[in-house]
């Protein structure tokens, strides 16, 4: 009974603990002078100053990735195989992960084009937490849900503009317009083939 009484109060003493820790991590986070996890890919963080800087080299990087998306027309993978072959770094290797993508990835590419930071503000603390287990490594990890928490409880962080308002919804007016195209299917595909009058049978042609 002595053991379990013991095993309740340092539970209890734990949780007080982390909601204290907690309170004050978002109070600091509100108030701009601590950082939420790592810097925004194009940004780094300035410990004297509790601010987030732009990061020159990464923004070339970042500005290059909307010019071949917007502009030139190029799929997530396309840019992501330029960028690997140019030898331009992943954010992975920028940030010191223990586990770093050797190359970049669409998914990685599409991320950073979604990303409202780019525009001048983010909101964190948004959204409530689940757990899950990979599949593939039988691992339990944690990511953030549909359910929003109230407003109060988000976190607005300032970024300097890396791009206008209107560029950027031009971006996510493209990846959804490209999304629903994807999705698209032929309706008369039972019936005919996509090489169609363009491919020909060369012994029925010889006939």
């Amino acid at each position: 009974m002595n053991l379990a009484m013991l095993g309740a109060f340092a539970e209890f003493e734990r949780d007080i603990i982390k909601e204290r820790t907690d309170s004050g991590r978002k109070i600091k986070w509100k108030e701009g002078k601590a950082r939420i996890g790592q810097p925004t890919y194009g940004y780094r963080w300035d410990d004297e100053k509790k601010t987030y800087e732009i990061s020159q080299r990464q923004a070339k990087v970042y500005n290059r990735i909307v010019t071949m998306y917007l502009d030139q027309n190029y799929p997530f993978k396309e840019i992501a195989l330029r960028l690997s072959r140019d030898g331009v770094q992943p954010p992975s290797e920028s940030k010191g992960h223990k586990k770093r993508a050797p190359r970049w990835n669409p998914v990685t590419i599409s991320k950073i084009l979604k990303n409202p930071a780019y525009k001048g503000e983010v909101n964190h603390n948004r959204h409530f937490y689940q757990t899950s287990v990979s599949k593939i490594t039988g691992h339990e990890y944690m990511y953030a849900g549909l359910k929003e928490k109230p407003e109060d409880q988000w976190v607005k962080v300032n970024f300097p503009r890396l791009i206008s308002d209107e560029k950027w919804e031009e971006i996510q007016k493209r990846i959804k317009f490209n999304k629903r195209k994807s999705k698209r299917v032929y309706k008369g595909y039972e019936d005919h083939f996509l090489a169609e009058n363009i491919l020909v049978c060369g012994e029925l042609a010889a006939r």
